[in-house]
């Protein structure tokens, strides 16, 4: 669990270790806990004397002042409040299995919005503005078997033995192969929801691929309080003015469109 992409990462990509899924792993640590701690029970009450001596000072008394336990207290408030307060090196733990977990995002590739997975065919088609048609279409194209557009994307992808991830880009290929070759500079030529990766891609990257003029988007950025340097990620450049991926989009979108030119 330490090591497990983000759930929405794992499920989308179907992510696996040794056989087994992000939920079969969270299932195995709760149970595997339960075990742990029937053990502890049952070590302190076949042990309950000997316990006892241990914890009984020079006098005979029963304490748990002992150098022992003093020790071990302290050490479990250090690591308790260093992790509390983000200090190194407990926050450095932390941090590794947090970049872990981005380079698994990058890896396995996110999913278009959250749980997407479980949409059925038909929504997903339409957030992601497929036709719904030619995307049954595309899947039976591939030998993937498709009852209609109300099953789930999953339930879709585990009929066939894939991922919701390779449902998802057997069906991207084929809207991708048939879309007219207008240039990437028309109008509505961005999509109406951030693509896969949006937040990970530069302001310079996105500018390039939908032929905007780079001083134009960053006008229209400045114009909305927003300052981007060309190679900022768009998360970042979200995340440092409080604003939403959705609405850097929205005005690369204007921008396509020439609004406020």
């Amino acid at each position: 669990l330490y090591i497990v992409p983000a759930g929405r990462v794992a499920y989308w990509a179907d992510w696996k270790l040794l056989g087994l899924s992000k939920t079969q792993w969270g299932e195995l640590h709760i149970n595997l806990g339960v075990l742990f701690l029937l053990t502890i029970f049952l070590h302190i009450y076949y042990n309950w004397k000997p316990i006892k001596a241990y914890l009984k000072d020079k006098m005979g008394r029963m304490s748990f002042l002992t150098a022992n336990f003093g020790v071990a207290l302290v050490l479990t408030f250090v690591f308790g409040l260093g992790t509390y307060f983000t200090v190194p090196p407990f926050s450095t733990v932390i941090d590794f299995s947090e970049s872990i977990k981005e380079r698994a995002a990058v890896k396995y590739g996110e999913p278009p919005y959250g749980h997407a997975e479980l949409s059925p065919l038909q929504n997903f088609a339409s957030r992601m503005q497929f036709d719904l048609e030619s995307a049954i279409a595309a899947l039976r194209a591939a030998e993937i078997k498709v009852d209609s557009g109300e099953q789930t994307v999953l339930a879709i992808a585990k009929a066939n033995k894939l991922s919701p991830q390779q449902v998802f880009l057997l069906i991207n290929e084929a809207a991708e192969a048939t879309k007219s070759q207008g240039t990437a500079a028309e109008t509505g030529s961005l999509p109406e929801t951030p693509p896969p990766g949006f937040g990970r891609r530069t302001l310079i990257d996105l500018s390039r691929e939908y032929g905007l003029s780079l001083p134009r988007v960053q006008a229209a950025l400045a114009a909305q309080g927003i300052a981007a340097d060309q190679n900022m990620a768009i998360r970042d450049i979200a995340g440092a003015a409080n604003v939403s991926s959705e609405d850097i989009l929205l005005i690369l979108r204007e921008v396509a469109a020439g609004v406020g030119s």
